[in-house]
């Protein structure tokens, strides 16, 4: 993790893939990390989100991993989750203080029956992928003005091990959706091979390599093979890809199962800060 940084320098470009130079829905943002203690800074990288999402005159807190980039010979950050840093631009409003927050994500067996049976409290039982996975069911609450909710932490750190092997599952189990000619609700694929939506939907539009598309109707995935013959680069560059798509998910999971009830409720205060000053801007 970096804390109490500035992005500079920041520019954004979507990438195209090779397969029949259809555009693929990658979009990747350049920047420069510095901070306050000298005059140098350090490059990075973020995956699937536009330029205009940083604002250059904030403090941020990041986590990131870093990569090599083989071409240009040194090492960048790979930016995962960002967050702007509380002591630089927020403060904590008290009106969040009345919704409790239960921590269950270690102890998923103890949480007693009266929670999950209550129909008022909001759990949350798959692990996140996003902060707003969070946010927007305490903003919910707070809508609701129901006071007496709870917001219930109770998920595990599902994270893939074997990658190779959700891989081959993965390609076995659509060629049987293609030649069965079914078609599979988007929630179950993702719960079948483990990885969050939002990553799911990166793992298909890379299956394009091997000449697998897919549309989705009513949130059902259908398959279709519109070319069968593919080259040997072709499938390992799926393959790495997938392999990085699972590890950047699995940052993810290992992220929110770790991170704190404190920092939670900072990032909460934060999101309800900005919807205040959006709302504020609008009603102007």
């Amino acid at each position: 993790m970096i804390k109490n940084c500035r992005l500079a320098n920041i520019k954004n470009i979507n990438l195209k893939n090779n397969y029949k130079k259809k555009e693929v829905r990658y979009k990747k943002t350049y920047f420069q990390i510095y901070d306050d203690s000298c005059n140098y800074s350090f490059d990075g990288i973020w995956w699937e989100h536009y330029a205009n999402e940083i604002n250059t005159e904030n403090y941020y807190d990041l986590v990131g991993e870093l990569e090599f980039n083989t071409r240009e010979q040194d090492y960048y950050l790979r930016l995962i989750e960002i967050k702007i840093n509380p002591n630089h631009n927020y403060v904590i409003s008290n009106e969040n203080k009345s919704i409790s927050i239960l921590d269950y994500r270690q102890n998923i067996k103890d949480l007693d029956s009266k929670f999950s049976d209550n129909y008022q409290d909001k759990i949350i039982k798959y692990c996140p992928s996003k902060w707003e996975d969070i946010t927007h069911p305490y903003q919910d609450i707070l809508q609701h003005k129901q006071n007496q909710q709870k917001l219930i932490l109770a998920y595990e750190n599902n994270k893939i091990k074997e990658i190779e092997t959700v891989w081959l599952t993965l390609i076995g189990f659509i060629k049987h959706l293609i030649i069965s000619n079914q078609g599979i609700n988007v929630s179950s694929l993702s719960k079948k091979i483990n990885i969050s939506q939002a990553c799911l939907i990166k793992v298909l539009n890379n299956l394009l390599l091997l000449g697998i598309e897919y549309s989705i109707q009513d949130n059902i995935i259908l398959f279709e093979q519109k070319q069968s013959n593919f080259s040997s680069d072709n499938y390992q560059i799926a393959r790495i890809n997938f392999i990085n798509l699972v590890k950047q998910d699995n940052l993810f999971k290992d992220y929110f199962y770790k991170v704190s009830i404190s920092n939670i409720k900072k990032e909460i205060a934060q999101n309800y800060s900005r919807k205040r000053v959006n709302s504020d801007i609008d009603d102007f």
